[in-house]
């Protein structure tokens, strides 16, 4: 009988998924003219690397499990797969729009994450409202400008090659970046403005 059947769902991904402002959003969203419209469908059904032309940014909200609860952000990757912007991160643009308790970006467990622009971030758990990057997540050629949102990095995570700057930081539990185990290469800091130079940096060793 049907009872005793097993069923065993497969997902088939396709290797390359695209986003587009104005992509025809059609699924599997496989060739820049077929692009999601959306970040959401085109990382559940990418199988490797999400393409994502150049245009300005807003994003449906996707949630994330983090700190045991659940917070959302504009983007949020937790598989390995390669998530890419553009060689000038200022012509792919994350705007997060200063949405309160958001995170911008999520990146984690060995996503890597290239070629955007992080702006208007806010703060979520007092750090890293633009970018929260864990595990092995790496965030290469970005730039985090504007707003009161820096960047966090914890457990391996990288930022490299990059730019955080422009931020106005609100007070001393409001840092530019925060880093507990995470690493940052070939980047600089720039701009910060705000009511405690001590709100800059925050390591937890």
């Amino acid at each position: 009988s049907d009872s005793n059947c097993l069923y065993n769902a497969l997902i088939v991904r396709a290797d390359t998924t695209y986003v587009s402002t104005d992509g025809a959003h059609i699924w599997p969203y496989d060739t820049p003219q077929n692009a999601s419209t959306n970040f959401v469908d085109a990382i559940t059904w990418s199988g490797r690397k999400v393409v994502v032309a150049e245009g300005t940014y807003y994003g449906a909200k996707m949630e994330r499990d983090i700190y045991g609860g659940v917070t959302p952000c504009v983007l949020a990757c937790s598989r390995k797969i390669e998530i890419a912007g553009s060689e000038d991160p200022s012509k792919t643009v994350i705007d997060c729009a200063g949405n309160a308790n958001w995170y911008g970006v999520y990146i984690g467990q060995n996503a890597l994450f290239h070629g955007f622009m992080i702006t208007n971030g806010s703060t979520v758990q007092s750090t890293g409202g633009s970018i929260m990057a864990i595990g092995s997540a790496v965030v290469s050629n970005c730039v985090v400008q504007g707003g009161a949102g820096g960047v966090r990095l914890t457990g391996n995570a990288v930022f490299t090659d990059g730019v955080i700057s422009n931020l106005f930081i609100r007070s001393d539990k409001y840092v530019a970046l925060s880093m507990s185990s995470g690493r940052l290469y070939n980047s600089r800091l720039a701009n910060l403005t705000g009511q405690w130079n001590k709100s800059t940096l925050m390591t937890d060793g």
